[in-house]
């Protein structure tokens, strides 16, 4: 993704300004680009081309390829739903919030639209999130009050989550309960004995061509607390470039898979599990890594 920041020099029209200031190779795409509300004013998100802009305002512009796609969610990746909640099935590389390039491609979007189409009149946010290059399972309430029920159940740690990881070779130890303390700096995570507390469960599972899987069990929920965790006291996940990875997947994804959730919910326990044809989606994924030993990318 690319940023620009142009300044307005007199009032003008956002839609002018944007031909006028807006790199050459970008201006046939402004229409795109105003629809996928990639055009801010600090944090006003402008989508209106005819929108009048004030002397000195400065706005800034979020360019990338295809940003005016929008995400329609295929059906088969609603893994559960009833009156109450649905948990749905996220790909890798796939934003679940909406990004500053983009309203419409993310999960977020999706599920809304689904809803709609399905006649549930309520415009949903997610109760679990994903990193953007792990894929799996994300949790979204049907109506208000089931929201603030699941998002009460989340504060507390009752909602249980599990993982598939990928790890390279060699990731020496059978089964491993981290727990230990992490901050998150400059986007990546690293052990700090003034940071928070961070507790997981790794418990080897099967040997593929290219890695070790594990179950995962996380008992907190910090940023990157998998990702850190496995490199730090294991191996790197296969493809996480920023914990240095040695392999990467074409489509920039990591070989981690939320497939697993435990709901309790008003007198009710729900287990939730990917499809089988997901789980085999990601071995054969794992089958198709490159072995590389690519610089550290922080993004």
């Amino acid at each position: 993704m690319k940023r620009y920041f142009i300044v307005a020099t007199k009032d003008t029209p956002l839609g002018r300004l944007l031909e006028d200031l807006l790199p050459q190779q970008h201006r046939e795409s402004i229409d795109g680009i105003l629809a996928a509300g990639g055009v801010w004013r600090g944090k006003e998100r402008l989508l209106s081309p005819t929108m009048i802009i004030k002397k000195n305002d400065t706005i800034a512009i979020h360019v990338e390829p295809g940003q005016d796609r929008e995400y329609i969610m295929p059906p088969e990746h609603v893994v559960f739903e009833n009156h109450h909640f649905l948990v749905v099935y996220k790909p890798g590389r796939l934003n679940v919030h909406a990004v500053p390039s983009s309203l419409r491609y993310h999960l977020t979007h999706g599920v809304n639209r689904y809803l709609e189409e399905t006649g549930v009149n309520y415009h949903t946010t997610p109760i679990t999130r994903l990193d953007q290059p792990v894929s799996g399972l994300v949790v979204f309430g049907k109506h208000k009050k089931a929201e603030r029920e699941l998002f009460r159940l989340a504060k507390e740690k009752r909602i249980r989550k599990w993982y598939r990881a990928a790890l390279e070779k060699p990731s020496p130890q059978s089964r491993i309960r981290v727990q230990d303390h992490i901050s998150n700096i400059k986007k990546r995570t690293s052990a700090d004995p003034n940071g928070k507390f961070a507790d997981s469960l790794f418990v080897f599972k099967q040997e593929l061509n290219h890695a070790n899987v594990y179950s995962v069990f996380t008992f907190t929920g910090r940023r990157h607390q998998i990702r850190y965790h496995a490199y730090h006291y294991l191996s790197p996940i296969l493809g996480d470039r920023l914990y240095e990875s040695s392999y990467v997947f074409s489509k920039g994804e990591i070989a981690l898979l939320c497939c697993g959730y435990n709901i309790p919910i008003w007198g009710k326990r729900y287990k939730v599990r990917l499809p089988e044809s997901l789980h085999r989606e990601f071995e054969q994924k794992i089958d198709q890594v490159e072995k590389k030993k690519p610089s550290v990318a922080i993004s």
